[in-house]
């Protein structure tokens, strides 16, 4: 049982880590889709209205809506979800320290207690 705990604990490690990565990964992938896909496409319509492929006031208010709220409200999210990506890595190193940290104290107690299996 005590061979055990190590063990397991060490796979809880390894799963959490690969957790965490993955939701990582997943922040990203939206940043860059609403960057690469929704804000440009935003401004594409914006500009294609702006050439005069919709006119009228119901064109202008759009125009007005996206530019001053919508496309720049898609950046705050973007660099939120950019900033929070950053900041679960920062969380995520942390907590690898002070497993690490953790792990070597309960060693070493039990190596100056001999009961070090």
């Amino acid at each position: 049982m005590e061979r055990e705990l190590p063990q397991l604990h060490g796979r809880l490690l390894i799963v959490r880590r690969a957790v965490l990565n993955r939701v990582l990964t997943e922040i990203l992938r939206l940043a860059t889709v609403l960057e690469d896909q929704v804000t440009k496409s935003l401004k594409e319509v914006v500009q294609q209205v702006l050439g005069g492929i919709w006119r009228g006031p119901g064109a202008e208010a759009f125009v007005q809506e996206a530019s001053s709220l919508l496309i720049p409200d898609l950046g705050y999210i973007t660099n939120d979800l950019r900033s929070t990506s950053v900041d679960i890595a920062t969380a995520r190193d942390a907590i690898d320290q002070a497993d690490e940290a953790g792990q070597q104290y309960i060693v070493d107690r039990l190596k100056d207690s001999g009961k070090f299996f």
